[in-house]
């Protein structure tokens, strides 16, 4: 980063992260502190038919399951994409994208309790280069 012109001006956390000191949120644990595992889609381009969470639900140690229709919310980080959901809704449009949040008292137990959520989808066409996009 760079100060007024022709003078360097460091970060101001530069000497703690070179020096190993700074802390990042994984450092932070609080009492009564919940994990997040997140369960992301397959498929580039599918529309969730059924999402089943029971299992998930059940499995001990999780506090809360989370799926797109409970977080309506739009945000977004880019200019460009100011309508986003934090959890897919109806479909998904990326593989990776979240279809399901998990928390739990441990970082296993909430992977353990995402990789029990049953999700059925009905697989689309993905768009994967412009020239897919102009073909329809």
């Amino acid at each position: 980063m760079t100060g007024p012109i022709g003078k360097p001006t460091p970060f101001i956390d530069a000497v703690m992260k070179v020096t190993g000191q700074a802390r990042y949120t994984d450092d932070y644990y609080f009492s009564n502190m919940l994990y997040v595992a997140f369960l992301r889609s397959p498929y580039a381009h599918a529309k969730i038919i059924k999402i089943n969470t029971i299992a998930a639900e059940n499995h001990p140690g999780v506090a809360a399951v989370c799926i797109g229709p409970d977080l309506p919310v739009k945000f977004g980080i880019l200019p460009i994409s100011p309508d986003e959901n934090a959890i897919a809704i109806e479909k998904v449009r990326y593989q990776g994208e979240i279809v399901a949040a998990v928390a739990a008292e441990t970082m296993q137990e909430a992977k353990a309790a995402a990789a029990k959520i049953s999700i059925e989808y009905e697989e689309l066409k993905a768009f994967i280069s412009p020239h897919d996009s102009l073909k329809t």
